[in-house]
């Protein structure tokens, strides 16, 4: 199987000395270099992966585009926020017990999607090998909304004291996945630089590590199982087939829960290694990351069990979203906020920054920077607009040498000449005094020249002041108009912001009361599910009542003698006593259910009520956040400044908002605890009248084949019987033909002493004869005596002995009655017992 074929830039130069760049503590694999001259593209090959490969590699289904694995078109906007998560891992050595575990590090994973068209997946960790040495890694990946990747970066640095050790690796891809391949290694102050080029599409997917983690989350939410084949790319250059081998999940129980668990099982195959590498995952079906091993490292990774993490955990996390929101700045063409400095100099001059930052465009005098108005006494007169030296007055000004003021009259004014006479009644005073002017018959003079003089600077210098005093207030009007745009700009940025906060805190609100009402619901329909089976429960309680009652009363036709308080029906007792207690349990607990279920609705509608306020009110203030001066809408409100006698305040608001979801909370939690009340009793509830019925059933058995064993014996008595009745009927006509052949043996010896007793005279002798014959007599008498006892006692047996079998077949038709009630009746209908399973409302 052939490799990419990579070039390699040329050595470095270092104060006019070149250095030849060795490779150590890393392998670089020789297909990362180029020899002398680059190889054509049309000499670099690429094998499509067969049955039997080279490398030993198991044939897998292979894909060369990512559509052909997904197969599923464009990915929906709500895969895209699935495949969005943030996440943190901890980084362990030694057992995977806790034990002989000790926590060396953590892992930070963040996934985002940036201006609705990239995903960005950012990788950070950093853990301690011991020994002063530590390693960190950070990754950097962006693809498309597809999943179609153009660019990653990746880097692993390993700091042992004052060595250090670095290596980069960056990728990029363009249009039909062709790759460029940039790799910096650093190590100790040598640095090498490389580069190389893959051709995509020819031996799978390349499926580098930054795309792994979006590839195996998106496997995850699709819970795709089965065997995938793709393409790698390490750190180090080495390009290798990786296989996926996805199961099923499984339930497991982590941290005392019970969660559905999918396994993961990663082997990568090099060229230069006989032995893969073989990592193992371990993922929620969610798509989190449980835990990761590898085959070759004592290091490992679990999920965070810990709640505070250490400082240099979270400067990475903030270092990585710090990094991410440039970059969507960057995307997004957004402007980077500047931060505010912290200085009592910058605080004390926010005011100045107001008057000279830029004003917004609805202020009427917006310009960048206004430069300040002249000051008033920098301002200057022109007093020679003709032309004279500045330091001689204009003609309409008081002189030096004139009456005014500043230089007063020397003399009063008098007649012109002797050809004008007039009355010379005119002084210094004379504009005070109101006395008459110089009156000729030629001319009626009322003011002095050094007067009218002086009129015009009084003039002059008044247009001068209310000049000044018009620019003064000009540039003081124009300064408030300023200030007040200013912080009118800046207090509307700040409602804006502060509504905008607002705006995010009323959305947090409703969402997790979303999450409550979703969660109520869950409840609601889960608590219902429970109603009805433990309604079908009572229902499927009803059997074996009446299978124990029927049996009862069925057992009562049994014979009068078999009427008897035995073990069967002290069971059947006891059973329907049981199933009395269960049926009131039930009872009750479907009281309580039914009234829990009126809390848990009123919950779920008080929190509604609470979400449809907390909609209008995030609604009405996206509204008010939109609302800028070129708004059409916006119109005066006379009033709108009076709070409401009903308005409440954010205090309220925040606490009104928590025991709605601590009451909801509670009454979940009553919930969860009643449905887990219910399954106990429902499954002790089956449980015991599942071994009330064995031992119903039991006792049954062991009546029936007690009363079979009595059965048997009283039937082979019966036999026994019957037998003797026929020997005893046999030997009592026996007796009677033995009785009746006796009477031949009394009638000879009877007819010998009749003849004897007629012999004549003498002859008739007492003689031994006559004795033997009388003895003979008395024998047969006394035998026929013995004979009819003998048949007197077998006649009074015959007699016992057919009362006998007379009770003998009484007592086997009643066990035998007694039989088929217990057998043929009661276990019959015993058969028909309802399961533990359907006792339990199933």
């Amino acid at each position: 199987m052939s490799r990419q074929q990579f070039s390699k830039c040329p050595p470095i130069a270092v104060d006019d000395e070149v250095y030849e760049i060795r490779q150590c503590l890393y392998s670089v694999p020789e297909e990362f270099f180029l020899k002398e001259e680059p190889v054509p593209d049309e000499q670099c090959l690429s094998v499509t992966l067969s049955t039997v490969s080279s490398g030993g590699v198991p044939a897998v289904p292979s894909y060369t585009r990512l559509e052909d694995l997904f197969d599923l078109g464009a990915i929906s906007p709500e895969v895209i926020d699935k495949l969005c998560f943030t996440e943190m891992m901890l980084i362990s050595a030694g057992g995977e017990s806790a034990e002989e575990s000790a926590l060396v590090g953590g892992l930070a994973i963040q996934v985002e999607s940036i201006a609705d068209e990239v995903i960005a997946v950012f990788c950070s960790s950093q853990f301690s090998m011991g020994d002063d040495k530590a390693a960190r890694s950070e990754l950097l990946a962006l693809t498309d909304r597809q999943l179609s990747p153009f660019q990653e970066r990746k880097s692993e640095t390993v700091q042992d004291g004052d060595f250090l050790q670095e290596k980069q690796l960056q990728l990029y891809f363009d249009e039909d996945q062709n790759v460029t391949a940039v790799r910096h290694e650093t190590i100790g102050d040598k640095t090498e630089t490389c580069h190389g080029v893959l051709e995509g599409h020819q031996e799978g997917i390349l499926i580098p590590d930054g795309l792994n983690v979006l590839f195996m989350r998106y496997l995850m939410v699709t819970d795709f199982t089965g065997e995938l084949h793709t393409r790698t790319i390490d750190i180090t250059g080495r390009v290798g087939h990786s296989i996926y081998q996805i199961t099923n999940a499984i339930p497991t129980k982590v941290n005392g829960d019970i969660h559905d668990i999918k396994q993961v099982i990663r082997t990568i195959y090099y060229d230069d290694t006989e032995e893969p590498e073989v990592s193992v995952s371990h993922y929620f079906t969610d798509g989190h990351l449980q835990s990761h091993t590898w085959n070759n490292s004592k290091y490992y990774l679990t999920m965070n069990r810990v709640s505070e993490m250490s400082l240099d955990m979270e400067d990475m996390c903030t270092t990585m979203q710090v990094y991410l929101e440039e970059l969507a700045r960057l995307l997004e063409g957004t402007p980077k906020d500047v931060t505010p400095a912290r200085s009592t100099d910058v605080i004390r001059g926010v005011l100045s920054e107001i008057m000279n930052a830029e004003t917004s465009y609805d202020n009427p005098f917006h310009v960048h920077k206004d430069p300040p108005p002249p000051c008033p006494d920098s301002m200057e007169l022109k007093t020679s607009p003709v032309g004279l030296p500045a330091s001689d007055p204009p003609c309409y000004l008081p002189q030096r040498t004139g009456n005014s003021d500043v230089h007063p009259l020397s003399k009063p004014m008098g007649p012109i000449g002797p050809w004008a006479t007039g009355r010379v009644d005119w002084g210094a005073l004379s504009g005070q005094t109101g006395t008459r002017p110089v009156v000729d018959r030629y001319s009626i003079t009322r003011y002095s020249v050094d007067e009218w003089r002086q009129r015009n600077a009084d003039t002059i210098d008044a247009c001068a002041s209310t000049v000044i005093k018009s620019e003064k207030i000009e540039h003081d009007s124009r300064n408030t108009i300023i200030r007040t745009y200013a912080i009118t700009d800046k207090n509307q940025a700040d409602c804006t912001q502060s509504l905008h906060g607002r705006a995010k805190t009323i959305d947090d609100m409703k969402s997790e009361l979303e999450r409550a009402i979703k969660a109520m619901q869950d409840e609601i329909s889960t608590l219902e599910e429970q109603r009805r089976r433990l309604k079908q429960s009572l229902a499927v309680l009803r059997m074996p009542e009446a299978i124990a009652t029927e049996c009862l009363e069925r057992r009562t036709g049994r014979p009068d003698t078999e009427l008897i308080r035995d073990r069967p029906e002290e069971e059947l007792i006891r059973e329907i006593a049981l199933i009395a207690e269960i049926r009131s349990i039930l009872l009750k607990t479907l009281s309580e259910i039914e009234s829990q279920q009126v809390q848990n609705r009123a919950a779920r509608q008080r929190m509604e009520f609470d979400w449809s306020d907390k909609k209008m009110a995030h609604e009405n203030d996206a509204i008010n956040c939109n609302l800028t001066n070129k708004s059409t809408i916006t119109l005066f409100r006379p009033g709108a400044t009076r709070c409401p006698s009903e308005q409440s305040t954010e205090i309220y608001w925040e606490k009104f908002s928590k025991e709605t979801l601590t009451m909801c909370a509670t009454c979940r939690m009553q919930s969860h605890a009643l449905r887990n009340t219910l399954d106990a009793i429902l499954m002790n509830a089956a449980r015991d009248l599942r071994s009330q019925a064995d031992s119903v059933e039991r006792a049954l058995a062991d009546r029936i084949s007690c009363m079979e064993e009595v059965r048997q014996k009283l039937e082979i008595d019966l036999l026994t019987t019957l037998q003797r009745l026929a020997d005893t009927e046999i030997q009592i006509d026996k007796l009677k033909v033995a009785i009746r052949n006796m009477d031949h043996a009394m009638k000879v010896v009877q007819t010998r002493l009749d003849n004897r007793n007629q012999r004549p005279r003498v002859e008739n002798c007492r003689d031994q004869s006559q004795l033997l014959l009388i003895a003979e007599v008395k024998s047969i008498e006394e035998g026929l005596s013995a004979m009819n006892a003998q048949l007197r006692q077998e006649e009074e047996v015959k007699n016992e002995l057919m009362n006998r079998r007379g009770e003998l077949e009484k007592e086997i038709m009643m066990k035998r009655r007694t039989i088929a009630i217990d057998r043929d009746r009661c276990q019959l209908l015993r058969s028909h017992f309802p399961s533990a399973t359907a006792l339990s409302g199933y």
